[in-house]
């Protein structure tokens, strides 16, 4: 419930903070093209806040009863294997079509691992890259697969509208060996805040959501998590929210630093998404797209005193998480 009021109250500061972050824009894109990383084997596992120990089972991708995925059928979400190199992402909007970042695409020929559940364990479905498209100018890729999956392997539809305080998963790379995953929570602090990433050669516009220390679950990009998704859940099945393109670091007025990721906010590519898909000719595979709904106007209005406390959310420097993996 608190993670939930925290989104609510966020749509209110939403046009402060957005006013804010443009004012400065020219700072960001500075610090962004400075402080971007190149292509690179290595990666750090997603950041959450109150991982325990070195295998935590309420984050670790898994069946395990405790994991926070339980419920949800995370099997169209795939990384390339690691005796590849780099783990690029995969996750499924048809059986033979996924979204990826451009700035992390895989090559032609690169293996992803399909595993019909969420633990990545026993017998996988493998299948390889024969191609793919970017979209317009933005760091959102869209790649095909050598042959469609089977229907056990889930596809998703992509979230639309407005999705600032809209709680989300975000899924990311693991510290264990092999395929292997974890997934966070957050929610979306702004939604359509454009930026121009030089280092990606990249414009796009983006959901932010920052990192609270003191929120259990909430997480954090990290290098090697460029490509995976952040998503929310419309009637119990999930909706792809973004494709992670970078992290952000931020001081605020009063000198607090404040950190976060920055996603690129597919559903607002809808018309140019829908285009790419039908390019590839491939008979009966569409994208699909579902309205997410708003956060309550009536919460919103019985928690204001709350935004008090989050209004001090005012970023002044970026910069970005991995322009490669």
């Amino acid at each position: 419930m608190a993670r939930y009021c925290r989104g609510v109250f966020l749509r209110w500061i939403g046009l402060v903070l957005i006013s804010q972050l443009n004012a400065m824009r020219s700072s960001i894109l500075l610090l962004v093209a400075l402080l971007a990383q190149p292509f690179t084997t290595v990666h750090a596992a997603l950041m959450i806040s109150d991982y325990s120990g070195t295998s935590d089972p309420r984050y670790e991708r898994s069946s395990d009863v405790a994991f926070i995925g339980n419920g949800l059928d995370l099997s169209g979400i795939a990384t390339t294997i690691p005796s590849e190199g780099f783990k690029s992402w995969a996750t499924m909007i048809t059986p033979s079509l996924f979204l990826t970042a451009n700035h992390a695409r895989p090559a032609n020929g690169r293996t992803y691992n399909f595993y019909p559940g969420n633990a990545l364990t026993g017998t996988p479905t493998i299948r390889t890259v024969a191609d793919g498209t970017r979209i317009g100018g933005t760091d959102l890729w869209i790649g095909r697969l050598n042959v469609a999956l089977p229907s056990s392997i889930a596809t998703y539809a992509i979230a639309t509208g407005r999705l600032t305080g809209v709680p989300i998963f975000v899924s990311g790379l693991s510290n264990a060996a092999g395929d292997s995953q974890r997934l966070g929570t957050n929610v979306i602090d702004v939604d359509n805040f454009g930026i121009t990433v030089p280092t990606t050669s990249a414009t796009g516009n983006t959901i932010l959501y920052d990192f609270d220390a003191s929120q259990p679950g909430d997480a954090r990009v990290e290098l090697g998590d460029s490509g995976g998704p952040s998503f929310t859940t419309v009637g119990g099945q999930i909706a792809i929210t973004g494709i992670h393109w970078f992290k952000f670091d931020a001081t605020d007025s009063l000198g607090n630093l404040i950190s976060g990721s920055g996603d690129t906010q597919v559903g607002l590519y809808q018309t140019e998404i829908q285009a790419a898909v039908a390019s590839f000719g491939l008979l009966g595979e569409t994208a699909r797209f579902v309205a997410v709904p708003e956060p309550s106007i009536i919460l919103l209005v019985s928690l204001g005193i709350a935004v008090v406390g989050v209004t001090r959310r005012q970023a002044v420097t970026m910069k970005s998480h991995r322009e490669a993996s």
